[in-house]
């Protein structure tokens, strides 16, 4: 999936969170600009840095 930021996966944090997991679950790779490569949330700084981003939402 690629998406403009972050905050833009969902209408909430709780709903960009959600898709960001369902994302890591099926193995599917998440993109946004401002971000190198894909995200990766079973990394602490990238999931730190994902549910930073969600704030915006």
């Amino acid at each position: 999936m690629v998406a403009a930021a972050v905050d833009r996966l969902g209408r909430n944090v709780v709903d960009c969170l959600n898709t960001g997991y369902k994302m890591r679950d099926e193995k599917k790779m998440l993109v946004t600009y401002g971000h190198d490569g894909a995200w990766n949330p079973d990394d602490p700084a990238d999931e730190n840095r994902f549910t930073m981003e969600a704030w915006g939402a």
